[in-house]
C-alpha cells in the first residue's frame, strides 16, 4: 500500500491512545497503532499509550505488516510498548520507552 506519515518532530507529533488489556481488550486490538499494510513508514512521530502500568498490556505500536521502517520515532508505552507481531520491520534512532517487556513478538525486526 506504501503510506508514509510524517511529523515535525517526536516531541511536537503525538499520536496518542489508551486502550488495554486491563480494559478488558484483547492485546491484537489495543495498540494506539496498529500497522497492517505493506510499505508503511513513519518518521519523526510519538505514539503513546496513555493507558498506565496498572492497565497491563497497554501497546504504542503493532506491526503487522511486512516492509515497514520507523525513523526518529519515540514509542511510549507500558507492558509490550511495540508488538512487532508480523513480518519484517525496521527502526532507526528510534526511542523506546516503557515499564517491562519493551519489545515483544517473534518477527524480524532491526533496531
Amino acid at each position: 500500500m506504501n503510506i508514509v506519515f510524517i511529523g515535525e518532530g517526536m516531541d511536537k507529533t503525538i499520536i496518542s491512545g489508551n486502550k488495554s488489556y486491563g480494559g478488558g481488550i484483547g492485546t491484537y486490538n489495543i495498540a494506539t497503532v496498529g500497522v497492517d499494510e505493506k510499505g508503511f513508514m513513519a518518521q519523526d512521530i510519538a505514539f503513546r499509550n496513555t493507558a498506565g502500568a496498572a492497565n497491563f498490556q497497554a501497546v504504542a505500536l503493532r506491526a503487522s505488516a511486512e516492509f515497514t521502517a520507523f525513523y526518529r520515532c519515540q514509542f511510549d508505552g507500558f507492558q509490550d510498548t511495540i508488538n512487532t507481531h508480523y513480518d519484517k520491520q525496521f527502526y532507526r534512532e528510534c526511542i523506546i520507552l516503557g515499564t517491562i517487556d519493551f519489545i515483544c513478538g517473534d518477527e524480524t525486526a532491526i533496531f
